[in-house]
């Protein structure tokens, strides 16, 4: 049912973008043209691209000094006997031509929804966190590359997550409990105006705090998105992969971005894990508000 409600909302989006008459196409590609030399023009160079839903970048790719922006986002991920509730809040400022930076507090409720056997003895409600504010992050990112020949842009960055209690441990536990080291790296590239292609992907440490074992995460997040002829809307799909202790694991994001106003979007993906033991399907929208 859940699938069949994917292919409803995104299915008449999808015939809109291809059922256009040729004159009205072609009207369309001019509007596409415009709106990419809106977003481009300036010094220095700067490519637009779209960003994923989900796991977005830190600034966009070569951003400008003076560039900032306002992002809250919201969802629930469904797992076998719980659901948690995600909400964010960040901020993303540009201090100096092509390097970002980034402040997050993402918050995490948790709710039982399942008495099932199964959940039970696997051990995974015992395991799994508290509500919480899940961590205080930090992030930078640095676009070292801008090549308006190949339409491609590349950048690195790194995310420092300081890991919190549960809220029902506040007075009881030490203030921090860990920290998460996320180095990474972006690769994307625009084909004519309205193909877009991103990859996002580095290790995720993690480390408690007086501990000596370091858990290592691979993640690859690789993006695909369409801007709708005429507009500044996307329709993409984003993939999220890990690689944990040789296990392997991938959760299939479906998108759209509208643009609600001239500095104002809304994202919305649903999420479809495709090998997770308890991981069921997700939902997340992200508004997002630029300044500039």
């Amino acid at each position: 049912m859940k699938y069949s409600l994917l292919i409803f909302y995104f299915f008449p989006v999808l015939v809109f973008a291809q059922s256009l008459p040729g004159a009205e196409f072609q009207n369309r590609q001019e509007v596409d043209s415009l709106v990419i030399e809106e977003e481009e023009k300036g010094k220095p160079p700067k490519i637009f691209h779209a960003e994923p839903v989900f796991i977005d970048l830190i600034t966009d790719l070569g951003a400008r000094k003076g560039e900032s922006a306002l992002e809250l986002g919201a969802g629930f991920n469904d797992y076998l006997g719980y659901t948690r509730y995600n909400v964010l809040l960040e901020y993303e400022f540009v201090p100096v031509d092509r390097l970002g930076f980034e402040i997050e507090i993402p918050i995490n409720l948790f709710s039982d929804n399942s008495t099932d056997q199964m959940f039970l003895q696997s051990g995974a409600k015992e395991d799994r966190d508290g509500s919480r504010i899940n961590a205080l992050r930090t992030a930078v990112q640095y676009t070292f590359l801008v090549s308006e020949k190949w339409q491609t842009s590349l950048a690195i960055g790194y995310l420092n997550e300081l890991k919190l209690p549960d809220f029902k441990d506040y007075g009881r536990e030490t203030a921090l409990q860990g920290n998460n080291y996320n180095p990474f790296l972006v690769a994307a590239k625009r084909f004519g105006l309205n193909y877009h292609t991103l990859i996002l992907g580095g290790p995720l440490i993690k480390q408690g705090f007086g501990e000596e074992e370091v858990d290592v995460i691979w993640q690859v997040n690789s993006n695909f998105h369409y801007m709708i002829p005429g507009t500044r809307n996307f329709l993409g799909i984003e993939l999220n992969k890990e690689i944990e202790d040789g296990d392997f694991s991938m959760v299939i994001r479906p998108q759209i971005i509208i643009n609600l106003a001239q500095n104002l979007n809304l994202g919305f993906t649903s999420g479809i894990p495709v090998n997770k033991e308890y991981q069921r399907m997700s939902t997340f929208f992200r508004v997002m508000y630029d300044f500039n």
